[in-house]
């Protein structure tokens, strides 16, 4: 997957049970693009991750991201997305129009590892149908997989997050929920995998164990999530001192906060407060 192309099929009107599908794009997104803007749609959107990480916001809540993540945001939803890490998001996008109770709801879940095999697998099928023959409308086998893989994609999401096919919203779920519950309620000095453990009564590799089945995140990714969220809404209030952002999320080096925080992002925390800063 890492070569494979970028695929763009347009003006599809590819009709299925519950959607018409108008848009089919996989792309990498630009090794200098940390960050995606927020933004909204007329169609609702299936973006399936395939590799590379972060975090995808839509509206209030914000889901980390990773290969196998699926999320649907429906139509008129603001969502935008920032990338973690030096290598690029490689992310499969469909456009289409739902019928209602479709997708009413913002869904997010993890694909099992034999769906995410078999998208990939199609997504490289049709990669090398447009290597071999110019592009001149979609064919009818080509048309037949892009429908498959937009149908194992919204099956994914339609399947109730208690299932064992799919791993829940991290926000939303059980074990998440509680962990992010203490956090929010103690100070960065106890926001330490041992302390929460404690706090929760629960060893610390079963509560991982846990944490992994419900929302693909271990106790760690979870507390370095909620000190990034931390930082970026304190650098978006107006008035703010970086420093006090930085003490506040446990960070006392400047220094130390500002190399951090330009890691995660993409951006330094000044950067971040100009393109996000409440007035």
């Amino acid at each position: 997957m890492l070569g494979l192309r970028s695929l763009l099929f347009e003006d599809l009107e590819i009709t299925a049970p519950g959607m018409r599908i108008l848009r089919f794009s996989l792309n990498r997104h630009l090794p200098e693009t940390h960050w995606v803007r927020p933004h909204r749609h007329e169609f609702a959107q299936v973006l399936a991750y395939l590799s590379g990480s972060g975090w995808q916001s839509v509206e209030s809540e914000r889901i980390p991201v990773s290969a196998g993540r699926v999320i649907g945001v429906p139509a008129g939803v603001e969502h935008a997305f920032v990338k973690e890490k030096a290598r690029s998001p490689l992310c499969l996008a469909i456009d289409f129009e739902a019928e209602p109770g479709t997708l009413s709801a913002v869904e997010t879940r993890l694909l099992k590892a034999e769906a995410l095999t078999e998208i990939r697998r199609g997504l490289s099928w049709l990669a090398k149908q447009r290597e071999v023959r110019a592009p001149s409308g979609l064919h009818l086998r080509e048309a037949g997989v892009v429908l498959q893989v937009a149908g194992l994609l919204v099956e994914t999401l339609a399947v109730p997050e208690n299932q064992a096919l799919v791993a829940g919203r991290s926000a939303g779920s059980r074990f998440a929920g509680r962990v992010r519950r203490l956090l929010r309620e103690h100070s960065p000095e106890e926001w330490k995998a041992g302390m929460i453990a404690v706090k929760l009564g629960i060893q610390r590799d079963h509560l991982n164990r846990l944490l992994k089945q419900e929302c693909g995140l271990t106790l760690g990714q979870l507390i370095a999530d909620h000190r990034l969220e931390a930082a970026r809404r304190g650098l978006e209030q107006s008035g703010r001192e970086i420093q006090e952002v930085a003490n506040e999320v446990g960070i006392l080096d400047p220094n130390y906060f500002a190399r951090w925080f330009r890691r995660q992002t993409g951006l330094t925390p000044s950067t971040w407060r100009q393109r996000h800063g409440r007035a």
